[in-house]
């Protein structure tokens, strides 16, 4: 079976900034994955996510692809725009974080974050509708009304 992702030296560095040189933090990895397959194990560390990352194309601010590349379903994934590679995200291929409490950002209402993903995702309504259907999922009495609450208790 072939690989449906497959990643040839990547290279991704820190930028150069006034007080630092740029830094290699991921130096030639090389990775095949066929179909419905997850990511292997790995000591802390060792560039899972920031391969998963990425992947994505949702590499944190000041990194960079600096060589390699990385196939899937055929296409060049570096190189599709990021709208083109929005249409595969959460239906082809997805990120979930492996520690829970920082799937939500604290500093954007829960209510945000979860609409992105609807709104984002192909073929996707998203309105009062989808709010009460993610709310009443959670067991919340009141979905509408917690919108716009914050994922960290006060």
């Amino acid at each position: 079976m072939s690989a449906c992702l497959q990643i040839d030296a990547l290279h991704v560095a820190l930028r150069a900034t006034r007080r630092a040189p740029a830094r290699l933090i991921l130096r030639g990895i090389d990775l095949a994955w066929r179909a419905a397959r997850s990511m292997p194990r790995g000591e802390s560390g060792a560039g899972k996510s920031m391969v998963s990352r990425t992947v994505l194309g949702i590499n944190p601010v000041g990194t960079q692809v600096v060589g390699g590349e990385i196939g899937f379903l055929g296409m060049d994934w570096l190189r599709l725009a990021p709208a083109q590679r929005r249409q595969h995200l959460g239906r082809d291929v997805a990120l979930i974080p492996q520690d829970p409490l920082t799937a939500l950002n604290p500093g954007h209402p829960i209510g945000q974050q979860v609409g992105d993903v609807l709104r984002f995702a192909p073929g996707q309504q998203c309105g009062a509708g989808a709010r009460a259907d993610v709310g009443a999922a959670r067991g919340g009495s009141d979905p509408l009304g917690r919108h716009g609450v914050s994922p960290v208790p006060a």
